[in-house]
């Protein structure tokens, strides 16, 4: 079984730094392209709005599910 990359493994190299979180991604994507890798990814969208430009580019690197659920009050 492979293992699974997540933020945390590029996140330990930047020890008292601001996180560029764009950065981040970018060199998970480096690596996922290297290792000919697609993963999948879970992300959750509070609307339609704010999901598609996030879903658009991350469409490109990975397979997306979308996560939707209206809260209840």
């Amino acid at each position: 079984m492979k293992e699974i990359l997540d933020a945390e493994t590029y996140l330990s190299r930047m020890k008292n730094q601001k996180v560029n979180y764009h950065k981040v991604l970018r060199r998970m994507i480096k690596d996922w392209e290297a290792n000919n890798e697609r993963p999948k990814v879970l992300l959750h969208s509070c609307c339609a709005p704010c999901s598609t430009s996030s879903l658009e580019f991350l469409a490109e690197h990975a397979d997306v599910t979308i996560f939707f659920s209206q809260g209840t009050q």
